[in-house]
């Protein structure tokens, strides 16, 4: 396979196709293409616009971002889920920020500078680096690898370290045969490909893919069934009461803020109190007796699929615990939260 003659036909096919982002744009600029490469992890571009666009207006520019606070950040990422990637890239925001001070203006223009910030990875590096910094190189996602293994024939690079290496090598080769200049669009090229045509399984249309012609799973019709799916880790199973206190005067309801170092830190929710295995439906049950129980509302945050029953639980007799407080609106709330109050 001719990866120059490759490489020439996807970009006529980027360039005669591609879609329209407000981040796209002749002189891409680094802030926007590192936010909406953060906030596109676990998503897709068509879920991200609309965050992306409000964001974008209350944080303009890098040094507005740098400024707010962190409650603004994680208010303003509210439904995008995943709020660490909020608060890294508020922290990341202002290493940047103190970085261009230092270096009157410019960017970090290196991958490994971008990996050195909280929440950056290897992919988000070099999209940014490729993108907006035209250094040579090519981010490694999950279109890519589904583009690579396809075109190569490597059967489970999602599964198996070896496979994966393999196809990491041959990005690196088509990098470097890429001529100067051109890794930003090769890398977008890649990306609409990945979405538009290279699709997962039978979500293929590999007559309209100009990598086509030297394509092996095509030629030998295993397009369908490359790369292998992902092995997904088990999902735990958790029940859980979500208690509800409230002043029957001003409507507030009691809630907490998760504390650090706990899943989704710095959001409000609920008081909870996890049922232990195999105790859920007798304490349900002895619940349902004294207060009123509603749900359950299930809810899944990565590996945890929840199962949480509502407790309208009455007046809260005591001083407030820490982190706790009497609110009618109080941002941001978890996803559950939400669920639970709808």
């Amino acid at each position: 396979m001719d990866a120059l003659s490759c490489l020439k036909d996807l970009l006529a096919w980027y360039h005669a196709s591609r879609r329209v982002f407000p981040w796209r744009s002749e002189q891409p600029d680094p802030y926007a293409v590192w936010i909406v490469e953060v906030m596109s992890q676990q998503s897709t571009m068509a879920s991200v616009l609309p965050f992306f666009e409000r964001w974008m207006k209350q944080f303009p520019t890098l040094e507005v971002l740098a400024e707010a606070s962190e409650s603004q950040v994680l208010q303003a990422w509210a439904g995008l889920g995943y709020y660490s990637r909020a608060r890294n890239a508020h922290k990341a925001a202002r290493a940047l920020r103190d970085y261009r001070i230092a270096h009157r203006g410019k960017w970090p223009p290196r991958v490994e500078d971008w990996l050195d910030l909280p929440g950056v990875g290897p992919y988000t590096a070099a999209a940014v680096a490729a993108i907006a910094l035209a250094e040579p190189v090519l981010p490694v996602d999950g279109n890519l690898i589904r583009v690579f293994s396809r075109l190569y024939e490597i059967e489970d690079a999602l599964n198996l370290p070896a496979d994966r290496r393999r196809v990491g090598e041959r990005v690196t080769s088509w990098a470097r045969a890429a001529p100067l200049g051109t890794h930003g669009d090769l890398a977008q090229a890649f990306m609409d490909l990945g979405a538009r045509v290279c699709r997962p399984g039978p979500l293929a249309t590999c007559e309209l893919c100009p990598l086509a012609p030297g394509c092996a799973a095509r030629q030998t019709g295993s397009v369908a069934a490359i790369p292998r799916a992902k092995i997904r880790k088990e999902t735990k199973k958790i029940q859980v009461l979500a208690l509800t206190y409230r002043q029957p005067k001003t409507r507030e309801v009691l809630v907490r803020k998760i504390p650090h170092g706990r899943l989704l830190e710095g959001q409000w929710e609920l008081p909870q109190w996890e049922l232990q295995a195999g105790q859920g439906e007798q304490i349900l049950r002895q619940v349902g007796l004294k207060f009123e129980l509603s749900g359950p509302v299930k809810h899944t945050i990565t590996h945890h699929a929840f199962e949480v029953w509502r407790v309208e639980a009455g007046d809260w007799p005591e001083a407030l615990p820490p982190d706790h407080a009497w609110a009618v609106q109080v941002s941001p709330l978890t996803t559950l939260t939400r669920k639970l109050f709808a």
